[in-house]
């Protein structure tokens, strides 16, 4: 990751987690440390300010509802949308993990699984043939490594980089004044991009994401648009 005034932004390598709590942190912040590249601390700082918890009370975000995991991606300048649901069928019916790795897919994209994981809903997070969640301690390890492979699947959404250059508006939600520097400095450079002024001058959507980055970055950039559920996944 590089940062440029305090902005993260996605470069040709996966981000590992970065937990700085000092303490065991749990699957919803590690995926979204993963994408966006800030520290476990941030994400939950994020996640309890959608939670209207006041700001001096710092209570450890355990189980992450979909729609918490929407709007902390959307505070970083993210989308996420749901691609696939499987809460329809039975369990045992609903494909696994590695079963679904062998479906056609964006190489490029960022996945959010939710999964079993014994009795409980488990989040992770798959990029092109690697995976990354609490299990592999934020590390990247290649799925057919990994310690799910035939974990069922119960939804798969999938997240890129937003195209809406209003970034500072949204993370102003956000009343931590941090957040809300980030937010102005993040519409400057979306704003001063080529890449994104072209794209959006164009009208394109989805296929806007190969215009956002020069081409031999295209690998690396995600853009998400979101879908909220109200599952909750926690492990």
């Amino acid at each position: 990751m590089s940062d440029v005034h305090g902005i993260a932004r996605t470069t040709s390598s996966l981000n590992a987690v970065a937990n700085d709590t000092g303490r065991v942190a749990f699957c919803g912040p590690y995926v979204l440390s993963a994408i966006t590249g800030y520290p476990v601390s941030r994400v939950e700082d994020v996640i309890r300010e959608h939670r209207d918890i006041p700001a001096h009370r710092k209570p450890v975000v355990r189980g992450t509802y979909s729609d918490e995991v929407e709007a902390a991606l959307q505070a970083f300048g993210y989308d996420m949308v749901l691609k696939e649901s499987f809460m329809h069928v039975e369990r045992k019916t609903r494909p696994s993990l590695w079963g679904w790795m062998q479906k056609p897919r964006n190489a490029w994209a960022h996945y959010i699984l939710a999964i079993h994981k014994g009795k409980e809903g488990h989040w992770i997070l798959v990029k092109g043939v690697k995976m990354c969640d609490t299990f592999t301690e934020g590390k990247w390890t290649f799925v057919v490594d990994g310690p799910h492979r035939g974990c069922r699947i119960m939804e798969v959404f999938e997240v890129k980089r937003s195209l809406d250059l209003d970034v500072g508006a949204r993370l102003a939600r956000f009343t931590n004044p941090a957040f809300q520097a980030d937010a102005a400095a993040a519409a400057r450079q979306m704003a001063q991009d080529p890449h994104v002024t072209a794209a959006l001058a164009r009208g394109d959507d989805e296929a806007t994401a190969d215009a956002l980055v020069p081409a031999q970055d295209v690998n690396e950039t995600g853009l998400l648009r979101c879908h909220i559920t109200a599952r909750h996944w926690g492990t």
